[in-house]
């Protein structure tokens, strides 16, 4: 591999910069614009062919004259990252047009001329099953220099394992909301710190319940706004959990009484993590037609059951609903036998450590 010079090693450590910061291709993209004077760099990102359908992701960026190419309107024009274009090599535009068939060419550099895209460099980019990627660099008058070229072959290995990368990062993060979602459904936050009790990473349940209201400020670990004795004893716990591998809880707030129960997890920077709980209401609606779903329940018995759920008897459940006293008990006489449960508090069990509280 050719060693990269001075204007190749800071395309390269843009993409490593924006990589570390979870978008790992718009400063490179400018970078490349800058130092190339294209009019604009697009670059489209996809699935490989043969895995299920997803959005075509485009990042962009615009230049001093080309400042709006439409990505939806390239792809028609064939210009995608699926196109039949052999990996790691560099095309001209006029490469990439399809020359087969005279009205779909004319349709081509039409829509090019409206984007004001007279002249471009190609470069297609697949990652060994992680996707696939199409680099357009557009000008609207001169031609690019051959120096393009070589920077772009130069660069294609890097690229391709950022391609790599980004896949990662798209799946982590995909993991990661989902994580989180489930988890602020039931009202559980979580914190990470180091064992000073200083905080690693903390989630938007979390944040919301402490008034943690700012992001975590670069090269720095906060600590939770708590009274000094509180503080206190978090530092003591986070110790005594690194040293000992026995979790600890701790009182955070005795006006909420809001715990925090704390474990060793030693991984990603973080030695302790910390855990707590928010009071949640279930909605109603979707918790119904869960229990309906999930046990085979009616609408009105899946309505009482989840009612019963809450804390209300019977007969309170039942009278809101609308149900007599006796129609109500032969109801949750069904509810227990469609359910396996033996009893309301049974019953309160299976709901409150099933599906309906994620519903």
């Amino acid at each position: 591999m050719a060693f990269l010079s001075a204007s190749q090693s800071e395309l390269l450590l843009a993409l490593i910069e924006g990589s570390a910061q979870g978008e790992p291709w718009e400063g490179m993209l400018h970078t490349l614009v800058r130092q190339s004077g294209a009019d604009c760099a697009l670059l489209l990102i996809a699935p490989l062919a043969g895995e299920p359908p997803r959005q075509v992701r485009s990042i962009h960026a615009p230049g001093p004259r080309i400042t709006n190419p439409d990505p939806a309107r390239l792809a028609a024009l064939g210009l995608s990252p699926s196109a039949p274009l052999r990996t790691g090599r560099i095309y001209a535009l006029e490469e990439i047009l399809d020359f087969s068939a005279p009205e779909v060419l004319a349709r081509q550099r039409a829509m090019l001329a409206e984007m004001g895209i007279a002249h471009g460099r190609a470069l297609r980019l697949e990652s060994g099953g992680a996707g696939e990627a199409l680099l357009l660099m557009a000008r609207e008058r001169e031609d690019f220099p051959a120096s393009l070229a070589a920077t772009l072959s130069n660069l294609a290995p890097h690229l391709t394992a950022a391609l790599r990368l980004d896949s990662e990062l798209v799946r982590l993060q995909l993991q990661a909301s989902m994580a989180e979602e489930a988890l602020a459904r039931l009202g559980i936050g979580q914190i990470a710190f180091d064992p000073l009790g200083r905080i690693v990473a903390i989630d938007p349940v979390a944040r919301q319940a402490l008034g943690f209201g700012m992001p975590l400020p670069a090269q720095s670990m906060p600590r939770l706004q708590l009274p000094a004795e509180t503080a206190l004893e978090l530092e003591r716990a986070c110790a005594t959990v690194v040293g000992s591998g026995v979790g600890e809880a701790i009182l955070l707030d005795p006006r909420r009484a809001l715990w925090l129960v704390l474990r060793r997890a030693d991984q990603h920077g973080a030695t302790v993590i910390g855990t707590l709980r928010l009071p949640r209401d279930k909605d109603p609606q979707s918790a119904v037609g869960m229990l309906a779903a999930v046990h085979g329940l009616s609408r009105r018995e899946a309505a009482l059951a989840e009612a019963m759920s809450r804390g209300e008897s019977i007969v309170e459940a039942g009278a809101r609903l609308g149900l007599t006293r006796e129609t109500a008990r032969n109801y949750s006489k069904r509810i227990y036998a469609k359910t396996g449960t033996t009893g309301q508090a049974d019953l309160v069990r299976l709901i409150l450590t099933g599906l309906a509280p994620l519903g």
